[in-house]
């Protein structure tokens, strides 16, 4: 319980046990690897909802645990590699105008709706969506 281990992180634990008598002839076990996951992950990954269209489309996922989202969209022949978190949450890069991206939207471990618009999704272009979810402590720790 009073442990402070970080999310993202990974730890090595070793365990040494010895009789009562303390006479320092125990036993040291292997050690444990402990990897902590991120602080939110997705029970439903996010869909699409319905066919998009120019101006925007709609998106769907549930969170494991309450906490926040970020949504944004890019244009595919822009990037190389998906963005970070750090990108994500500030949103660089993203594509369309201001209701096309989604900023540290309160949500719940439900499954959760937005609606993206002024995307401005030319037909001839290849987009991705997006999403990022973590815990209430804002540590870039999610998933």
């Amino acid at each position: 319980k009073d442990c402070p281990v970080r999310y993202l992180y990974s730890y090595t634990a070793f365990m040494y046990v010895e009789g009562l008598s303390g006479n320092y002839d125990g036993t040291l076990a292997t050690p444990l690897q402990i990897d902590v996951g991120p602080s939110n992950t997705f029970v439903a990954e996010p869909i699409l909802l319905g066919d998009p269209d120019i101006s925007g489309f709609g998106v769907q996922f549930t969170p494991a645990k309450p906490g926040r989202a970020w949504v944004v969209v890019r244009n595919l022949a822009m990037i190389l590699e998906p963005p970070t978190r750090e990108e994500l949450r500030s949103g660089s890069g993203s594509w369309g105008a201001a209701g096309c991206r989604i900023k540290r939207r309160l949500v719940k471990a439900e499954p959760t709706n937005f609606t993206m618009y002024d995307c401005n999704l030319y037909p001839d272009l290849i987009f991705a969506a997006y999403v990022y979810i973590e815990e209430f402590r804002n540590s870039y720790d999610g998933g």
